[in-house]
């Protein structure tokens, strides 16, 4: 993302002082350390994200109450159902994407449960299944939202029309002993969970999201998405979905109390390891909290080839088991 797309990012959510601060504070810092970098950015981020979301809730509260009869009428009379099937999207197509992607979605094909189909989804075929708003394609083919906040408004179609399970390219799953909740509750996804929510304004991970179709607090969010972008080109937030999902939850509180609460502290253990010394005991303990954790394509090819990183562990791991 250029410096004037960042510019325009944070006028939208009311912190543009405060974010340029930290990025160019973060970049003077780290600048010959990606991952230290990477991990700046993402706590800065969560510290603009609160101011960001209390300005949200006081730009939407007004309309809060008729979008949320609108999802009342939607869903009355219609059928939740799970279609089972797993929904993963790299927009280049799989051929193309990173080896770290190849990884995960290789880990995914062999670990899944048995009974459900995985769809892979790219630049072309997303239309076979859903309709996305037109103007939603509009700002990003013209490059003002990103891939994020497009595939946001993707999973979001797929899930509240379909049901399913949506999990990002950069998840890995080690192996098949996930609670089966994971795929078959009416709506479940690791949660950012008390004490972390004191610094973290935001409690949804949509990394990883099980739902039955004509979910409220999915369809609600995806209406607030949708109203955001009549007025504005550009996403105030990367994690603008999890803004939304926010205001969602407080609308259907009932609904948010039935998830199953499991941390997301859990699920992402090895994010940041990929290109550091392998530590086996580590990687065991981790699979054995959760062996489905989310990594990070975003590194250096040589800093991840190196002998003895836990992407060649994992990498080897997965050549032996073929």
């Amino acid at each position: 993302m250029t410096i004037r797309k960042y510019v325009k990012q944070y006028a939208a959510g009311h912190v543009l002082f405060e974010g340029l601060f930290y990025r160019i504070r973060a970049k003077l810092k780290y600048r010959k350390d990606s991952v230290k970098l990477q991990e700046e950015y993402d706590y800065y981020n969560q510290v603009l994200a609160r101011k960001m979301v209390s300005f949200l809730k006081k730009r939407y509260s007004k309309k809060m109450s008729k979008l949320k009869q609108e999802v009342e009428n939607e869903v009355l009379g219609s059928l939740q159902i799970n279609s089972k099937k797993i929904w993963i999207l790299w927009l280049q197509d799989m051929k193309n994407a990173p080896d770290v992607v190849k990884l995960c979605y290789e880990s995914v094909l062999k670990n899944k449960p048995d009974d459900y189909e995985v769809i892979l989804l790219n630049e072309h075929n997303i239309c076979d299944y859903v309709t996305v708003g037109e103007r939603i394609i509009e700002l990003y083919k013209k490059r003002y939202i990103g891939v994020q906040t497009y595939a946001d408004v993707v999973r979001l179609e797929l899930l509240t029309k379909y049901g399913g399970t949506w999990i990002d390219a950069t998840v890995f799953f080690a192996n098949k002993n996930y609670p089966s909740y994971f795929f078959n509750s009416e709506l479940f996804m690791f949660l950012t969970l008390w004490p972390a929510t004191w610094s973290i304004p935001t409690v949804m991970n949509c990394w990883f999201m099980s739902a039955k179709s004509n979910d409220k607090l999915l369809l609600l969010t995806k209406k607030l998405m949708y109203e955001y972008f009549k007025k504005n080109k550009y996403s105030c937030d990367y994690w603008l979905i999890s803004d939304m999902f926010e205001m969602a939850k407080d609308a259907y509180v009932d609904e948010f109390e039935n998830i199953i609460p499991f941390s997301v502290s859990n699920a992402t253990i090895l994010h940041q390891r990929l290109p550091k010394k392998n530590n086996e005991r580590i990687y065991l303990e981790a699979i054995k909290l959760c062996p489905i954790q989310k990594l990070n394509w975003r590194y250096d090819e040589k800093a991840l080839n190196q002998e003895g990183t836990l992407y060649k562990y994992l990498l080897n791991m997965m050549e032996e088991s073929k």
